[in-house]
């Protein structure tokens, strides 16, 4: 007799063995995920810095970003108090702000009022550092806290 097929204990064996991969897969895939997240909030966050920046210029008047540290959010705000909020991917927070206020102006000229940074940070403590350079305005991101 030629019987093709598995019998249930393959099948219960197969299905127990995949479990266990995906148990011990998961919480390295959840700290990859989250490690993700925080890269791409400091990107956001570093272009929304450089769009103020820009609109700035181009509309010859101020534009500010408010940070509200311990959330998940920031403001993009024009002289005519016009408010874009914009919320982090979820489990990222702002933890800190050196900008006076919480928030960094640009003048009409496209010059930053101060520098400073913005630091973000994973529910696993992994941290990102939005840095503003004062004099130039320049922008970047460091995994590194800035000198």
């Amino acid at each position: 007799m030629n019987k093709k097929g598995f019998t249930i204990i393959e099948i219960v064996l197969v299905i127990a063995l995949i479990g266990i991969l995906a148990t011990i897969s998961l919480p390295v895939y959840k700290k990859t995920a989250a490690h993700y997240s925080l890269i791409t909030a400091a990107r956001m966050i570093a272009s929304d810095i450089r769009l103020a920046q820009q609109r700035s210029i181009t509309e010859s008047r101020s534009y500010r970003l408010l940070f509200n540290t311990g959330s998940d959010n920031y403001q993009l705000l024009s002289v005519s108090n016009k408010s874009e909020i914009n919320y982090l991917p979820k489990g990222i927070k702002i933890i800190r702000t050196n900008f006076t206020d919480k928030t960094v102006s640009f003048l009409p000229s496209g010059a930053p009022s101060q520098g400073g940074r913005v630091v973000i940070e994973n529910k696993f403590g992994g941290r990102r550092y939005i840095i503003v350079t004062p004099a130039t305005g320049r922008v970047r991101i460091s995994d590194k806290p800035p000198d």
